[in-house]
Formats: structure tokens, C-alpha cells, sequence
């Protein structure tokens, strides 16, 4: 019997950390227009960077590149292999603190991101004006050979 309670509270303890770790993987946007893989990065929190695009280059037939940045030096960085994601920290079920970068229009805004009926749903808003944000939810790729991706 102690075993049998030993067992279960292991596996009640190991619940949230199973959980949280669900973010991570491949995500497709909310458009079809790119792959995210949400990683771990060596700091803990949790990261994003761009691993697909459905139309990977320019109307000159040229990788994407990052030409809405406001600043110079970053306009000649592809888009694919960006990091669009990042600083996310775990806060009870939800992963708050970050950024989302939109390389569209060359804006950052402040992020946070979580898991609702097996989507991921991604809010970008305006400093602490978290009311006037933008939610997208993002569907997990279950077959990346479908986008190339191993």
C-alpha cells in the first residue's frame, strides 16, 4: 500500500512539469504562413524562432529578409531561423515576460503564451496595455515531414 501511495504522488508531483514543458515543439501560425519551434533556451525560459515559411522568398525570388527592422544593421537577417520568441518565463500554467517579434512590420511587443485545448495561444500587447493586445493561436504540427522539417 505505501508503494501504491508513493507511485501516485510521484505521478500527481510529476503532473506540472510534465505540463509546462507542452509548449515546446512545432507550431504552426495562425495563418499557415510559418513554422515556430518553441524551444527551452539555456536560460530556462522558453524561446521561439521561425523553421518554415510557406513563401520563403521576396517578389525577386530572394530569401526573406528582416527590411521592416528599425534598426539598419539587423534589415539583411533572414527570416527563416529568426528568433521571433523569447524570455518567456513559466508563471502557474501560463508563460509570461516575453516577446513576440513581428518581422512584418519590424515591431516587438510584449507576450505571453499558453495552452488552451491543445493550441497554443499567443498574445502580443503594447507595454502594460495588455487589454488592447492581439491573441493568435498557433495549431501544433504533428507531421513536420509535411513542412520539411524532421
Amino acid at each position: 500500500m505505501r508503494v501504491f501511495i508513493l507511485i501516485a504522488l510521484a505521478m500527481i508531483a510529476s503532473v506540472p512539469a510534465w505540463a509546462q514543458d507542452q509548449v515546446f515543439g512545432l507550431w504552426l501560425t495562425e495563418a499557415g504562413e510559418s513554422v515556430v519551434e518553441v524551444y527551452r533556451a539555456s536560460d530556462g525560459t522558453a524561446s521561439g524562432r521561425v523553421v518554415w515559411l510557406r513563401d520563403p522568398k521576396d517578389a525577386n525570388g530572394e530569401e526573406l529578409r528582416d527590411v521592416m527592422n528599425g534598426t539598419p544593421g539587423k534589415r539583411s537577417r533572414k527570416v527563416l531561423g529568426m528568433e521571433v520568441l523569447r524570455g518567456y518565463r513559466l508563471d502557474d500554467d501560463t508563460w509570461r515576460g516575453g516577446s513576440i517579434y513581428n518581422w512584418r512590420n519590424g515591431n516587438s511587443y510584449n507576450s505571453k503564451m499558453y495552452l488552451e485545448s491543445g493550441r497554443l495561444r499567443v498574445k502580443g500587447y503594447y507595454s502594460l496595455l495588455f487589454f488592447l493586445g492581439r491573441t493568435k493561436e498557433w495549431t501544433r504540427v504533428t507531421d513536420p515531414a509535411r513542412y520539411g522539417l524532421k
